[in-house]
């Protein structure tokens, strides 16, 4: 019994120092994607940075160094893949935005692009039915043509035909799953047509792809509000504010006006001690007026 404890301690120990090693691996990795240019292949730049913070944990903490065959080594490799992929939000906002990046072009028929650019300008000037018609054109010509799609979703809302953009941006995302301009606007129609379900549907979806992008969260959070489920509406309010940047005063205030009435409503329920719970989770700080 006395030999077994000693034979225990040496396994754990081994293996917390194996999971430090690739947790400071994928760690320090997923601080480097930030730097990947989505021109690139993601995946190819993140085996790069796994590389680079491979080597600096390596001479910081040689300690953590495993001493292993080559099949090891390259499962630990498999384990700081899987830790980035489920804890890295940078690498899957950097994966979303090299599928759009690939995607949202103008198209390869030029008359196609032509009739978007057409449909463009009839926007501008406040035509939203003939913008209708060019968009509608430039699909035709290419249906895969992600970027008419979306624009002429958005034309068909700004004409009040909600409905049509509904379908519409629906097509956009067969085409590009990741489409955040699809998302977001699937998630703001259903919203005005009070149809909760399927609004947080969307912005769900968009803060899975886009994790660093704030409308998502707001999205998220205002669709909650009027569902009265005050805290997560508090939790992805704190999110949305964590990730507007300091320009988006407009923004910024809409959240702050939104937490507002969240601590109103969870005050009247008696529930502030909820409140500041999450508050405190996430380094908010709330100033009572």
């Amino acid at each position: 019994m006395k030999l077994i404890i000693p034979i225990l301690l040496f396994f754990v120990c081994n293996n917390l120092s194996a999971q430090e090693y690739e947790e400071k691996i994928a760690e320090l990795s997923c601080t480097y994607i930030q730097d990947i240019d989505i021109k690139e292949d993601i995946d190819k730049g993140m085996k790069k940075c796994i590389l680079q913070a491979k080597f600096e944990i390596e001479q910081k903490h040689p300690e953590l160094k495993p001493k292993v065959s080559i099949e090891e080594l390259r499962e630990k490799y498999k384990n700081v893949f899987a830790l980035l992929t489920k804890n890295c939000s940078t690498l899957t906002t950097k994966r979303s935005e090299y599928k759009k990046y690939i995607t949202y072009i103008p198209s390869a028929n030029k008359e196609a692009t032509f009739n978007l650019v057409k449909g463009d300008k009839l926007m501008t000037e406040n035509k939203h039915s003939s913008a209708i018609s060019a968009y509608r054109k430039a699909i035709r010509l290419d249906e895969n043509f992600v970027m008419a799609l979306d624009k002429l979703g958005i034309a068909y809302i700004k004409n009040d035909e909600q409905k049509k953009a509904i379908k519409t941006f629906k097509s956009s995302l067969k085409i590009l799953p990741e489409g955040d301009v699809a998302l977001f606007n699937l998630g703001e129609v259903y919203y005005d047509l009070e149809d909760n379900k399927d609004a947080s549907v969307y912005f769900s979806t968009l803060t899975t792809y886009f994790p660093q992008m704030p409308q998502g969260y707001y999205g998220l959070a205002k669709t909650e509000f009027r569902d009265e489920i005050n805290e997560a509406a508090l939790l992805h309010s704190i999110m949305a504010l964590k990730f507007f940047p300091e320009t988006s005063t407009t923004e910024i205030k809409k959240a702050n006006s939104l937490i507002d009435s969240i601590y109103a409503n969870m005050d009247k329920k008696n529930n502030l001690e909820a409140f500041n719970a999450i508050a405190k989770e996430h380094n908010f700080t709330y100033n009572t007026k």
